[in-house]
């Protein structure tokens, strides 16, 4: 296992564990949930190599599917597709979606 700051690194690489990480801090620091708090000074204690596991292993919870949300979009994206066929929705061309 690398460094303490390579772990950091790897970890962080991704948009979206940046944005959890730092909604979990600000939750934190404006105290807004003393039972987080206290799990956090608890993992602070930790050796680096716990650390890195109990965080793989948080970032891993949050990337699970939520069964809920999942079928709505799915039924969302049946009703854009039923929509497109019919007619009463307008495809954008990829290369101008990136704009």
């Amino acid at each position: 296992m690398g460094s303490e700051v390579d772990q950091t690194a790897y970890l962080l690489r991704s948009e979206a564990n940046k944005e959890r990480l730092l909604r979990a801090i600000e939750n934190v620091e404006k105290k807004e949930n003393m039972e987080a708090r206290e799990i956090l000074e608890q993992a602070l204690k930790l050796t680096p190599q716990e650390r890195f596991l109990v965080v793989e292993e948080l970032l891993r919870s949050l990337d699970e599917l939520d069964q809920e949300l999942n079928a709505l979009w799915i039924e969302e994206a049946e009703k854009r597709l039923r929509a497109y066929r019919d007619g009463r929705l307008k495809g954008i061309p990829m290369d101008s979606s990136e704009e």
